[in-house]
């Protein structure tokens, strides 16, 4: 029996390649479903709608909507498109229609800071904001988007414009500095028009009766826009303005009643309140140009080269003649600084300020020029008063000063604000010069001791408090140094004294010198210790004399060895110890022109070597018994340049002088510097 061979079965390959696609696309459905589902997931976990504190929806005007976005673990505000929002430099998100929105960097969460005003579509109040974000009149316009505030007041019209470099200045003024903190106020005063309210003017409301009947003129507005008195007007890089008119400020004084050109709405503008750091509405809107100017007077005059002046001058009138021509000003002193490293080892080495001017031939003194040109340098004017047109005549300006405010005092100088010293010049190669008139003393509206200032290099007149310009008041004598007989021996060549005939000096029984003595010369030199000539500033160098003098009309000689030095040094430091007591009276004037015009009691006469072949000749002319019964008038004479000065110096120590000139012509006798007689 023959059996049927029967061969294994197995299922068609291709219904097994079926089912694997099969259970592919289901994978990819599951994963498909799974990718929407965490797409809604992490859309709706990572985006939050901008809404109101009310839960209304921030929209604009078009019904675009906006949302807080987490990308890259940073949130974002975008609109609803994905288009990300402008941000401010204040970090604030900016939606097209000018909402103001920030951004929590920590969970997204959307806080509304302020919203702009759609005239008919806000409450009047706004009560429903709850003070928790600001109503504006306009986007806000940030700095770098405004190109000109124009304001316009009862008191002055000017304008801010943006500059080629981006800064701002005034229109008409533009080298004018003015009040930062002002201009920042007015930034955000005008580019950020916080409004308190918008006042119902509805016929239904009986708080607007006065509306009703007054009209606008109940808020201190005008009816017709184009008629306003007090507005300003910002204009935008892109060339859109804005035009608020300002009324009266309301009855808590916390806003001013406003208009927005373009609408009937009467709305109240945050007052803002003063401080350190920002000035008011009115401050910025209702002031004249000369409330931002910053009140300038000098060039910047800093504590390391303040005292660099050459020709530093005060002038004073007594209000006759002419006062815009300094032909008719007395100098009431004037001065010139030298470089230390022009004066080292020279005989103006301890001398920096050098008198000139009716004080030449004194010393300055040091300290009260330092503190006249530290006031100076330090002067903070109170506040501007007047500004000049930037393009008016000089002339005129100051022709309107002089009628306007009166001249008293006018200062005049070279600041020297660098020098080249490299080459050992020292030559200025800044040099500035000034011209600053100043009223007579008067009173400001609170009372206060001021002068007024007008220099003509910054166009503008300041208003400055007494206690900057003291120095107006000090007489000649606080001027100078009262130790006339300054300069180091070192220097001194020749000595020359004569004494009036009939002059009398004092002498004491156990002390006498030689009386009768009406002249005297002492030439001075140097040797070195080979007995060679050497100057008097090397060290190592020892002093010479050679003398002669008159005694009772006879001349005992001339050009004869003084051989004790030492004795000579006493002497001159009696020169040294001898001082000025004070100034004159000032109703002497017509008595020491006279004295001046007669022989004096004793004359002094030094000549100096200062180096480079020049000589300084210094003469000092003693008159007796002017100053009362204790003093005597002293006059200083350099280089016969006339003889200058109003001051006195105890009668009893010029006569020490001669007394001591006794002495060192005895040869017993001794001189003691310091001692009264």
């Amino acid at each position: 029996m023959t059996q049927e061979t029967k061969f294994p079965t197995t299922k068609p390959r291709r219904s097994s390649l079926k089912r694997q696609r099969l259970a592919v696309l289901i994978c990819v459905g599951v994963v498909a479903v799974l990718a929407v589902a965490f797409g809604l997931v992490w859309r709706f976990t990572n985006r939050i709608l901008v809404e109101y504190p009310d839960g209304t929806n921030v929209v604009d005007t078009d019904g675009t909507k906006y949302y807080a976005v987490k990308k890259d673990g940073v949130w974002i505000m975008q609109n609803e498109h994905g288009d990300i929002c402008e941000l401010t430099s204040e970090g604030l998100y900016k939606t097209k229609d000018g909402t103001l929105v920030m951004v929590s960097e920590e969970d997204g969460t959307p806080t509304v800071v302020a919203t702009v005003l759609l005239s008919g579509t806000e409450q009047a109040w706004f009560s429903s904001s709850d003070a928790s974000y600001d109503i504006l009149l306009y986007p806000m316009l940030q700095r770098e988007e405004i190109q000109s505030i124009e304001i316009k007041n009862e008191k002055d019209h000017f304008t801010f414009e943006r500059q080629t470099d981006d800064t701002f200045a005034i229109k008409g003024h533009e080298s004018t500095p003015y009040d930062s903190t002002m201009f920042s106020t007015l930034i955000v005063v005008a580019g950020y028009t916080n409004t308190i309210a918008r006042l119902d003017l509805s016929p239904e409301n009986p708080d607007a009766e006065g509306f009703r009947q007054n009209g606008y003129a109940e808020y201190g507005l005008p009816e017709n826009p184009e008629d306003a008195e007090n507005y300003f007007i910002i204009t935008a890089l892109d060339g859109t303005t804005h035009k608020v008119i300002i009324g009266d400020i309301i009855l808590d004084d916390t806003g001013y009643y406003a208009r927005y050109a373009d609408r009937p709405d009467v709305y109240v503008l945050q007052q803002m309140e003063e401080s350190a750091y920002n000035s008011t509405l009115s401050g910025t809107l209702l002031c004249a140009v000369e409330d931002y100017v910053t009140p300038t007077v000098t060039t910047t005059m800093s504590t390391t080269n303040y005292f660099d002046v050459t020709d530093f001058t005060i002038w004073g009138t007594d209000g006759s003649g002419d006062l815009a021509d300094l032909k008719n000003f007395e100098k009431i002193v004037q001065f010139s600084y030298e470089p230390i490293e022009l004066r080292r080892d020279t005989y103006y080495a301890h001398t920096p300020y050098v008198g000139e001017g009716k004080l030449s031939g004194y010393s300055i003194n040091e300290n009260k020029a330092d503190a006249c040109l530290q006031s100076i340098a330090d002067l903070a004017p109170s506040r501007t008063v007047k500004l000049y047109d930037d393009d008016g005549d000089t002339e005129d300006n100051l022709t309107d000063f002089v009628k306007t405010y009166g001249v008293a005092f006018a200062i005049e100088f070279t600041f020297n604000a660098s020098r080249a010293g490299e080459d050992g010049d020292y030559e200025p190669t800044e040099k500035i010069p000034h011209q600053i008139w100043i009223s007579p003393l008067t009173k400001n509206a609170d009372g206060e001791d001021v002068y007024y200032m007008f220099n003509e290099m910054f166009d503008m007149v300041v208003e400055t408090p007494r206690t900057y310009l003291e120095f107006l008041e000090w007489t000649d004598f606080r001027w100078i140094n009262n130790t006339i007989f300054d300069a180091s021996i070192i220097y001194l060549e020749k000595m020359e004294i004569s004494i009036k005939n009939g002059t009398t000096y004092t002498e004491t029984d156990s002390n006498k010198g030689i009386s009768g003595v009406t002249e005297a010369t002492f030439s001075v030199g140097y040797v070195d210790s080979e007995g060679n000539a050497a100057s008097g500033s090397a060290s190592g160098t020892e002093i010479t004399v050679s003398h002669g003098y008159v005694k009772d009309g006879a001349s005992i000689g001339s050009n004869l060895p003084f051989t004790n030095t030492d004795k000579f040094k006493l002497f001159y430091q009696t020169l040294l110890w001898s001082e000025l007591e004070g100034e004159m009276p000032s109703d002497s004037e017509e008595k020491q022109e006279a004295l001046k015009a007669s022989a004096p009691d004793m004359t002094i006469t030094l000549t100096f070597d200062i180096g480079d072949g020049k000589m300084l000749t210094k003469t000092y002319r003693f008159y007796f018994r002017q100053a009362g019964s204790s003093g005597c008038y002293v006059t200083v004479e350099e280089n016969n340049g006339g003889a200058n000065g109003s001051f006195y110096m105890l009668q009893d120590r010029a006569t020490k002088i001669m007394s001591d000139l006794g002495r060192l012509l005895s040869d017993t006798a001794t001189i003691t510097p310091k001692a009264k007689k």
